[in-house]
């Protein structure tokens, strides 16, 4: 098990003091194949995580059994249309990486930082504002379904 504080690249800037590193770039420093569980809580970095796995390696998340990131849905996160767009491309390198999203716990965040709610997210469908604006979107390899014949439903 490792707990390593640094932070990930994000879309806009961040102060110099923090040392930034991609998630397959941390793969590759510790010398691991594989993450049984990837958890990131990084306050605006998950907007840049496509970004950063399409460049550094596009089949990182076929080597991550489990995924858990923090969501942040204000528009202090949220600023404009291309943190969506780079959130939808997040899901869909997950998905298309095997995994699936099995379950989203959504919260408020206790810093006060939820609001103003991001009015394009809510139009999609994506809880924003207070009360809701810290989620945790669980992606995860499941085995395969088991198959009933329907002569025994």
């Amino acid at each position: 098990v490792y707990y390593i504080s640094m932070g990930a690249p994000m879309l806009g800037s961040i102060p110099r003091s923090w040392l930034t590193v991609s998630p397959p770039r941390v793969l590759s420093w510790l010398s691991h194949t594989r993450l049984t569980l990837l958890k990131m809580d990084c306050d605006g970095c998950e907007f840049a995580i496509a970004r950063d796995v399409i460049k550094d390696d596009v089949k990182f998340f076929q080597k991550v059994d489990q995924a858990i990131i923090t969501v942040h849905t204000s528009s202090r996160w949220v600023k404009g249309h291309q943190e969506i767009v780079e959130l939808g491309r997040l899901v869909r390198l997950m998905l298309n990486s095997g995994m699936n999203l099995v379950q989203i716990g959504i919260s408020g965040c206790d810093d006060g930082i939820e609001t103003p709610p991001n009015e394009e997210l809510i139009h999609l469908g994506i809880p924003s504002g207070s009360g809701v604006s810290c989620q945790q979107w669980h992606f995860a390899r499941l085995p395969r379904p088991i198959t009933v014949p329907a002569t025994h439903i």
